[in-house]
């Protein structure tokens, strides 16, 4: 569905000043810009839009951060900020990363939704619930998550995390119905 398009290091003008950034599109044979990928963004966006009550400038900046994770292949936020779509710096791109996976408050039914209708799986599901717990230095991370599974591939709905190292010995209202 989304291609990958070639890399190139121009200087832009006119955007505050002349910098480097990357951009994407350029085509090979001539060197003249073309935005195949607006119309990946276009189309990415209109599944969303359908999907999700989001407003448009923050649908925009999910595009932008869904494409720039299929091109870098990564969840590093500084890798992540160097594939931007976008004419700007690259640390205002990673000051923007910061503040919406830091500030936004994703509905996660919403977003359940959303992903139960894009893989169209047929009814009656299987759904699994399952607890992790490991570590990473001194941070503990304990997690419960409820996944629908399709064709052995557990596909994550709700999650929250616990803030216990261990195994509960109490039921939680942790998961709520969609």
């Amino acid at each position: 569905m989304f291609k990958k398009a070639p890399r190139a290091e121009v200087k832009l003008e006119g955007w505050g000043g002349e910098r480097e950034v990357g951009v994407r599109g350029l085509d090979r044979n001539d060197e003249k810009p073309n935005y195949p990928l607006m119309n990946e963004l276009n189309r990415l966006r209109d599944t969303l839009r359908s999907h999700l009550s989001w407003h448009g400038a923050r649908l925009n900046f999910v595009c932008l951060f869904l494409m720039a994770l299929f091109q870098a292949k990564t969840v590093n936020l500084a890798e992540l900020a160097t594939v931007f779509a976008n004419p700007v710096q690259i640390s205002s791109n990673y000051k923007r990363l910061q503040r919406f996976l830091g500030k936004f408050d994703f509905d996660l039914t919403e977003i359940a939704r959303f992903v139960v209708s894009l893989i169209d799986i047929p009814q009656p599901w299987t759904l699994s619930l399952d607890r992790t717990c490991w570590s990473l230095g001194q941070t503990h991370f304990n997690i419960l998550m409820l996944a629908v599974v399709h064709e052995g591939i557990a596909f994550p709905l709700l999650w929250t995390m616990l803030d216990k190292k261990g195994n509960s010995r109490r039921t939680h209202g942790l998961v709520r119905p969609l």
